[in-house]
This record gives structure tokens, C-alpha cells and sequence, in this order.
């Protein structure tokens, strides 16, 4: 039997659940004054907004390891399949290291079993997904109720928010902003990592595990940054925890040391650069034909005895050395070949390769390549002529005047240069030459707002530009080819000043980039560090790396970076719409290199967009979204959600995100696509609507987290109503059965269809008090409910009603259908803080409520299947609130549940807004409840527990002592009942307060 190291065993388990996955985007720190949206007791964020996960990094990692070996991806996929194959009954010991510090501090009222149970497969469904390349995967996770009420309960336990898929991510991911993640410290830390340190990582599993061990002992005691280190801190779960869980996974998987190589090279391979140096040019022909490559690892130079360098195909006129050396042989001007880059032997192993790639060289004497050059510029056009009218319309408005620039109104523009040249010429050449300068740079500028053959022909051909070029470098036969290439490069090692301000917009954050569609200084700063670049010299002093032939023919005469700005900057000047014409080609150039992602949910009713330009992924706040053109089923949020109804057939249409500017007064299009959207056939019976999904978990956790009183008398009801006799309270339903029964075919036995009738109400009248998607489904499932309604269809005379009829007269159809659920809550909506109180004492107006709630469904028969079926049999709304009095009359125990789902109600709906002082030391809390500011007579906040240092007044002030630098506690409101019944609890959360340095 093969013997395994244990300590290397478990690197792998903290590779697999940290290393690979979205990379978060976007999240925005925070401001003074923030309104956060809350689902229950708990819920509200600790002053973030929900964020989105990117799945940029994750799908890279994906596609590094499709394009490795595949015996090492086939050790992933049986990695893959073992760890979908834990137990999840007998496994769940492998969380006790973590486990056993989270129950300490649950309730006594939570079912540790069953948290215990669901939060095990909440680890090991998060590990899974990130070893298979299926976005849905996540979205199975966030949407899970089972999962969202683990999670709750642990976070509960510890008094914070609840915990999501989304804090798990950003804690291992980082958020894209100042929160690094696991990944992101692990990242900087090999970044930063000497030769040998690097080569060393790469061959010793052992240092893999001291440093992911270090850097997450690091994030889980960043407390102020991370949602799920809070939750642990205060669990009393620490990092050897976390370990030693890590560790049991370790000893229990078998396939994890053989899926390690694969899963590690794959994460080398998705983070591989290479840089070159160049000989430089001294006038031999032969000069500037040696490369020699370098390669770094998450930014870190890998020291070039570890790799070994090889052509795969390619041209002849390339040779390639073993340690990263390559010569263009002479007198080819330029070639082609597939490179690639083995690792040598990473952690005692045969080589990998870590990098493939085609590279192109050319030497300085090569000619411009047109043929790259007009493929590029025609993708460029292409996006132009898919934007907005306006602005291809500036673009054309741009080439018009620049063609109509006069030589001779307009030579001035060009003295910058002109004067740093002139002496080059005789004064009967001068005025010639100086004209043909004009001309040359305005035809090759030109070039990029019209690039048309004809014209480039037109420079190449020119006398005057020829005679003008040979003064300037003399060496060269082809000057305006080198003009060429030092504007746009040559396709291959010199970007030329277009290249060079590409490669400058890559490196720019996603912010900063929509910033540069509105403002021009912003561009023209990063066109002088372009320009500079190409007229850059290189480290040894001499002339430039990259062959620059005319760069550096100008710069010998003195001509500056300065020098060409002020001559575009006088050229801009005289055309009115070279601003707007700039901003759309940038506009044009984002939606070329755009790439979109979309979560699609399992019933294929919602498609969650997001973008990524030049592979940075564009937060939600600097995008919005909206419908262009198609069918009116599809509804387009500003968020980038796409939704249709449920039981919709395939819909198409067109849809459209929109870079906002900072002052939001300005938006310019990215990206525009026609979709599809379509119902999916589960074939495992009907889907519960995404958003209904959401509202029903979101009320279930508000009930929760009111106590263990609330759930009791929630679940003291619906045993209640469950347990009323099938025989002997059938009657209670006779105001309406009264009127089916008349309509009913002689065929049909009444006895036991009213029976089943009776049951279905009790169903769903139980459900309604705390819905969850299991009782929702096993409603919408049940035979014998399907098979009354499909014989009570024929006595209405209309179209078939269905259970999923029901659930959505009920609850909704998570889109326009809102249900009496859904107008109960709009009413609720429309009602002052001191209206929803009187609601607690008054359980003539909580019925007269949702009377009037069934009253305006029962209206919409154009809207609903259900009310029209009654419509036909001629059930009114005074039947059905006749059947709700009958049941209300024969409960006892319905009043203090209905208190409680109103409760729910109100705490699922708060939400929180908090102003800060300058200093920090003082913070302002005030709620919300559905739209409206809670005036302080209706709530008392309170301080549960926390530093001595943070005292919570009445009115929601929490302030720090002047003595100290920083203070926690966990705060608490409480809604006063006017009504004079007990206080409820509404909201609660840890707040930490932060001296400002002067």
C-alpha cells in the first residue's frame, strides 16, 4: 500500500476550497451614510451591499486545466467524484474540529442535528463546485434553503448577519478592493517571493502548506474585514480549527495526493506572464535577432534552470533555446512559432507544461504588417457601427474635418517638431518639407479613424515623404513603414504608441477604465505614459529595447514627448469633434474586448448577467442594464437579471448594459445581445419561481429569528390545522363546496372529492403561516390534490386550474402576479408604523387585512387561472372570507401565529440606514419598514453586550469614549407595541466603532 505524507495530503483539501473560483468584483467599501437591506433578525448587513461573484478566475483556472495533461485532469474529475461521494450521514464527523466549537453556543430550541447535517453538505457542495465548471452549481448553493438556514442559525449564535455563499467567496476570493481573500494573500505573498523561495514552492509540497496555513491563519484574524471570520471569532472557532478540519478531510479522501500536481500546475498556468529583452540596434543587420524570454508566476520571477523552452511548430526562421533564448535567423525579416514552456519536475514529478503560446517576431529593418493592422482596425469599426448612432456619427464627423485641414492655413500645428528638424534640411528643401511633414503626419494619424488601404499605399508611396524620411534616418529604406510601426506597432515585440496605450487601458482597474470614456485629461495622461514608453531608453542606457528606429532618430534631435502632444493638442483644437470621436472608439474598443457571464437558474427563468472588459470584471454599480427590442415576457432589471414567468415558452430579446460615468450624467454602451430565455423541463415536477423561492426564505428566517416563541406558536397552528378531523370539520368549507357541488357531473363522486378539497385548503392554510419550498412542493406534487383540482376544473367550466395555479393565487408567481401573500404585503406597505402596530391587538383588522387581500385577487381573473375558476362558479370573495371565519372560529391557536407572521413580515422588511460622524466615534442607526422611517416612539435600541467603551442610546445614537481608539458591541431595536403587548425584536447586529486619525 502506497504510504501518504498526511501533512501533504491536506494542502490539497485548502488548494481545492481556496485557491480556485470567482474572483469578487466590485464591491463598493462603504460610505458615510449607507441603507442596507435586512431579512430577519441578524440579517442586515454589516453595512455592505449584497455583492456578486465573478467567475472569471474559476472558469481560467477551468480552462488552464482542459488545456494541461489530461491524466492530471481525469485525477481531478475522480477528485471531483470522490468528494461528491462523502456521506452525508456518516462524514459529517470530518467539520467536528469547527462543529464542536458552534454548538457550544446554539439555543436550545435549534435542531443541532439537522444544522449540523446541512451545514456538512454546505461545506463539502462548495468545495465540489469549484472542482467543476458549472456556474448553476453556485447558484444551486445561494438558492438552498437548507444551506441559508444552517447558516442563519450558526450566524444567529454568534449575533452577527447571516452568513452567505457570497461572504465564503469573499473570504477566500477577496472582493476585488481592499479585501484581499485567502486567495489574494496567498497571491501577494508569492508575488513578492524571491527566486529561490518560488523555486522552492514549486518543488516542496511542505512549503505549500506553511504558507497557505500562515496566510489563513492571517485572513480568519481579520475580524473587521471578513463576515465569516466575525462569525468564527465569535463561535471561538480559530485557525487550528480550521486546520484540523482540513486535516479530517485530508485523512478521509484517497485521491487527493494524485489530483495535487494537476490542480497546482493548473493554478501556475492560469497565472503565467512572460517578459523579453532584446539586442539593441547599433546599425548591424544582424544585430536585434536575439530574444531572451523570462517567466514569472503571480508576478514572481521563476529562475530559468526550472524551465525548459521548446518550438512545437512553426517557422524555421525561429530557433528556440532550452532556457528561454530565441534568434530570428538572418536575413528573415520576421516568423511564427508555437512555443512551449515545461516546469521541471514540480514537487518530484515529470515536467508540465505551464505555458503554450504563438509568438511572432520581427526585426527593426521588418516592414509595417498591414494585413494584423486592418483586421484589428476593422473589429474596431465593426463594434463602432453596432453602438449608438451618435457615435459613428461623430466618428465620420472627425474624418470630415480632418480631411478638410488646409496645409497651408495650418503649418503652424506642426512647429514642435518642425523646429527640432529643420536644421536636418536647406532652405530651398525647408517649405517643402515642412508641408510634406504636415501632410505625412496628418495622413498617418488619420489612419486611425479611417483606415483605408488606399491611404496607407498613399504614405508608402509618396516621394516627399520618402526624400523627408531619409534625412531623418538614413539607415532605413522603408521610413514610412517605421512611422507605421512606432504609431501602431508591428504586430509582433513593438506595440508602437497604440500597443503601448492598450496595454496601459489592461492594466487599469474597472473603474478607472469607464472612467476614460468621459474624461479626456484622463486619456491624455495615459497617451504621454504610452508615447514616453516607445521614446523610453532602455536600462543600460543605450537605445531603445524594442527598435524604434524612428523614436530614436527623433529623440537624437531632440524632438519630445512634449513636442508630439502639443502638436496633437493643436490639432485637436481645430476639430470640433475629436473628443466625442475618441470616446467612441475607446466606447467601440471596451465592447470589442467584452465578454459576458450569466448564472442561469435550474427552472431557466432567470439569467443573472455580468461583464468583463479587457478581463477585469465591471462592478454592477458602474453598469446598467435595459431591454432594447423583444417580447414582452422578458423583464430586464437595471442589475443585469433577466426573468421571465414561469411556464413561459422560448422568448427572445435584445438587451443592453450601459457604462455609467461617476456623476452618473453620462452612459455609453458595452454590451448588446439578443438572448433567450425558456421555461426548463426539470422532468421532477413543477419549479418554485426564483424570486418567490427568495421571499419564502427570507420570511422563513425572519420567523426564526424571532424566538423560540414565535416559531412555537407558528408551529402550534399549523399542528392545529393539520389536526382538524378530514370527517367531522368538513362543513367548515360548505360556503364554497355549497356552490362546486351544483356544477359537479353526475359521474363525479362528491363524497371523496370534497374530502381531498378539505385537505388541500388545511394544506395550504397551515403552509401559509411559515412556507418553505419542501411543504411547497410536496403540495404542488401531491396526486390526490392534482387529481380533485383536475375534477373540480370540469365543474368550472374553464381552463384546467392546477396546484401551481394555486401556489401562485396563494403566493405568487414571482413576477406580476403577486398573490394574496404578495398584497397583503403592498398593503402592509401602505400603512404607517402606527397602523401595523394596531394590527398585534386587533385581530378583527389582521382578518379584515387579508380579507381585502383575497377580495382584490379574486378580482383579477384576467390574471389569475384560479379566480377566473371561481369566477365561473360563481364563488365569491364573501364565500371564501365565510370558509376563513369558519377556521379562525375552530382554532385557538391561530391568533398568536398570526401575530408572529406579522412580525415576520415587518422584520423581513427592515431595513437600516446609518450616518457616521467625521471622527467615527459617533453613529446614528434609524429603520425602515417597507419604505418607511420608523419615527423613534416605535423603537428602542438597546446594547446586549460589547466593550464597556460603547453606549447605545435610547434613540439609536451609539457613541465611543472620547479615551478610546475603537469599541464593539452587538446592538439591538425593539418595536414598542402601542397596543400595549410585548416589544418585538426587529433587528440586531455587532457594530464596531473607529477613531479617525487626524
Amino acid at each position: 500500500m502506497k504510504k501518504v505524507n498526511v501533512r501533504n495530503k491536506i494542502v490539497v483539501s485548502v488548494i481545492i476550497s481556496s485557491l480556485f473560483a470567482a474572483l469578487i468584483a466590485g464591491l463598493p467599501l462603504g460610505s458615510r451614510k449607507q441603507s442596507v437591506r435586512g431579512g430577519s433578525l441578524g440579517i442586515a448587513s454589516a453595512a455592505e451591499a449584497p455583492p456578486k461573484a465573478s467567475l472569471a478566475k474559476w472558469s481560467e483556472f477551468h480552462e488552464a486545466l482542459a488545456a494541461g495533461d489530461q491524466v492530471d485532469a481525469q485525477h481531478v474529475s475522480n477528485l471531483h467524484d470522490e468528494l461528491d461521494g462523502l456521506d452525508d450521514l456518516n462524514d459529517q464527523t470530518l467539520i467536528d474540529p469547527i462543529w464542536n466549537k458552534m454548538s457550544l453556543k446554539l439555543p436550545a430550541h435549534v435542531d443541532k442535528e439537522k444544522v449540523k447535517a446541512d451545514l456538512f453538505r454546505f461545506f463539502k457542495a462548495v468545495i465540489v463546485s469549484q472542482l467543476d465548471p458549472q456556474a448553476s452549481d453556485l447558484e444551486n448553493i445561494r438558492s438552498n434553503a437548507d444551506y441559508r438556514a444552517a447558516l442563519q442559525a450558526i450566524s444567529a449564535a454568534a449575533g452577527q448577519p447571516s452568513l452567505t455563499l457570497e461572504d465564503f467567496l469573499i473570504f477566500l476570493y477577496g472582493d476585488g478592493n481592499s479585501r484581499k481573500g485567502l486567495e489574494g494573500t496567498v497571491r501577494e505573498e508569492i508575488r513578492n517571493m524571491d527566486p529561490f523561495s518560488l523555486m522552492a514552492l514549486t518543488q516542496e509540497r511542505e512549503k505549500v502548506n506553511d504558507l497557505l496555513f500562515s496566510e489563513l491563519k492571517e485572513v480568519l484574524g481579520l475580524s473587521s474585514d471578513y463576515q465569516v471570520s466575525r462569525v468564527f471569532r465569535n463561535l471561538g472557532v480559530t485557525a487550528l480549527n480550521v486546520q484540523e478540519m482540513l486535516q479530517s478531510f485530508g485523512n478521509r479522501l484517497q485521491l487527493d495526493t494524485d489530483a495535487f500536481v494537476g490542480i497546482a500546475v493548473a493554478y501556475m498556468r492560469s497565472n503565467v506572464k512572460t517578459t523579453y529583452r532584446i539586442a539593441h540596434y547599433d546599425g548591424n543587420v544582424t544585430d536585434g535577432r536575439i530574444y531572451h524570454y523570462d517567466l514569472g508566476l503571480f508576478g514572481a520571477y521563476v529562475l530559468p534552470d526550472q524551465l525548459d523552452w521548446s518550438k512545437r511548430s512553426g517557422s524555421s526562421d525561429l530557433k528556440v533555446f532550452p532556457r528561454g533564448g530565441m534568434e530570428l535567423v538572418y536575413p528573415a525579416a520576421s516568423a511564427e512559432a508555437l512555443i512551449q514552456v515545461n516546469l521541471l519536475h514540480p514537487y518530484g514529478g515529470p515536467d508540465k507544461v505551464i505555458l503554450e503560446k504563438e509568438m511572432r517576431h520581427s526585426h527593426s529593418f521588418a516592414g509595417f504588417p498591414e494585413e494584423p493592422f486592418f483586421a484589428r482596425m476593422g473589429k474596431l469599426y465593426g463594434k463602432l457601427e453596432e453602438g449608438p448612432p451618435s457615435d459613428l456619427s461623430n466618428v465620420r464627423s472627425l474624418q470630415e474635418e480632418w480631411a478638410a485641414l488646409d496645409v497651408n492655413s495650418n503649418l503652424q500645428l506642426i512647429d514642435p517638431i518642425w523646429n527640432k528638424l529643420a536644421i536636418r534640411f536647406t532652405a530651398a528643401q525647408a517649405e517643402g518639407m515642412r508641408m510634406a511633414l504636415f501632410q505625412l503626419l496628418k495622413e498617418t494619424a488619420g489612419l486611425y479613424f479611417d483606415p483605408q488601404e488606399a491611404r496607407l499605399d498613399a504614405i508608402r508611396t509618396n516621394a516627399d515623404y520618402k526624400l523627408l524620411l531619409n534625412n531623418i534616418i538614413p539607415v532605413y529604406s522603408n521610413g514610412a513603414d517605421q512611422l507605421l510601426i512606432l504609431l501602431f506597432g508591428d504586430d509582433a515585440a513593438r506595440g508602437g504608441v497604440q500597443g503601448e496605450w492598450l496595454g496601459l487601458l489592461a492594466g487599469q482597474s474597472p473603474q478607472d477604465l469607464i472612467a476614460l470614456l468621459h474624461n479626456e485629461e484622463k486619456r491624455k495622461q495615459l497617451l504621454r505614459s504610452a508615447i514616453d514608453t516607445v521614446f523610453s531608453e532602455s536600462d543600460d542606457g543605450q537605445q531603445t529595447t524594442y527598435f524604434y528606429a524612428l523614436g530614436s532618430a527623433l529623440k537624437q534631435r531632440g524632438v519630445t514627448t512634449e513636442d508630439l502632444l502639443s502638436v496633437l493638442s493643436s490639432f485637436e483644437d481645430k476639430l470640433a469633434h475629436s473628443e466625442s470621436a475618441a470616446s467612441a472608439m475607446l466606447s467601440a474598443y471596451f465592447r470589442s474586448e467584452t465578454q459576458e457571464t450569466a448564472i442561469i437558474s435550474d427552472d431557466g427563468l432567470k439569467h443573472a448577467y455580468a461583464l468583463s472588459v479587457l478581463g477585469k470584471s465591471i462592478p454592477a454599480e458602474l453598469l446598467t442594464w435595459s431591454k432594447v427590442s423583444g417580447s414582452d415576457a422578458v423583464t430586464v432589471m437595471p442589475d443585469g437579471v433577466v426573468t421571465i414567468p414561469p411556464y413561459t415558452p422560448e422568448v427572445s430579446a435584445v438587451i443592453q448594459a450601459k457604462a455609467i460615468s461617476s456623476d452618473g450624467q453620462a452612459e455609453s454602451i458595452l454590451f448588446q445581445k439578443e438572448v433567450t430565455l425558456k421555461a426548463a423541463d426539470t422532468g421532477s415536477g413543477p419549479a418554485i419561481p426564483a424570486l418567490l423561492l427568495e421571499r419564502m426564505n427570507r420570511l422563513h428566517e425572519a420567523i426564526a429569528a424571532g424566538g423560540s416563541q414565535s416559531v412555537q406558536n407558528i408551529h402550534a397552528a399549523q399542528e392545529e390545522i393539520a389536526g382538524l378531523d378530514d370527517n367531522e370539520m368538513q362543513f367548515l368549507i360548505d360556503p364554497i363546496w355549497n356552490k362546486i357541488s351544483e356544477n359537479l357531473p353526475a359521474s363525479v363522486d362528491a363524497v371523496p372529492l370534497k374530502t381531498s378539497l378539505f385537505r388541500l385548503i388545511k394544506a395550504a392554510g397551515a403552509l401559509q403561516y411559515d412556507p418553505q419550498a419542501s411543504q411547497l412542493m410536496a403540495m404542488l406534487a401531491n396526486p390526490e390534490y392534482q387529481a380533485a383540482l383536475a375534477m373540480l376544473t370540469e365543474a368550472g367550466g374553464g381552463p384546467d386550474v392546477t396546484i401551481e395555479n394555486m401556489a401562485a393565487f396563494l403566493y405568487g408567481d414571482g413576477s406580476q402576479a403577486k398573490g394574496i401573500e404578495g398584497t397583503v404585503r403592498d398593503m402592509l406597505a401602505a400603512k404607517k408604523p402606527k397602523e401595523i402596530t394596531a394590527l398585534f391587538a386587533n385581530k378583527k383588522a389582521a382578518s379584515s387585512l387579508i380579507n381585502q387581500a383575497l377580495t382584490e385577487v379574486l378580482q383579477q381573473s384576467d390574471r389569475y387561472a384560479l379566480s377566473e375558476w371561481f369566477h365561473g362558479l360563481g364563488i365569491t370573495a364573501a364565500d371564501w372570507q365565510a370558509v376563513s371565519l369558519g377556521f379562525q372560529q375552530a382554532l385557538e391557536k391561530e391568533k398568536p401565529a398570526m401575530h408572529a407572521w406579522l412580525m415576520a413580515y415587518i422584520r423581513s422588511e427592515v431595513q437600516e440606514t446609518v450616518t457616521i460622524s467625521d471622527n467615527g466615534t459617533k453613529h446614528q442607526y434609524r429603520l425602515s419598514v417597507l419604505g418607511a422611517e420608523l419615527p423613534s416612539a416605535f423603537v428602542k435600541w438597546i446594547k446586549l453586550s460589547g466593550d464597556q467603551a460603547v453606549n447605545v442610546k435610547l434613540n439609536g445614537t451609539v457613541t465611543l469614549s472620547n479615551k478610546q481608539t475603537s469599541g464593539r458591541a452587538v446592538i439591538q431595536a425593539v418595536w414598542l407595541n402601542a397596543s400595549g403587548g410585548n416589544a418585538k425584536v426587529i433587528f440586531q447586529k455587532e457594530v464596531e466603532l473607529v477613531k479617525e486619525t487626524e
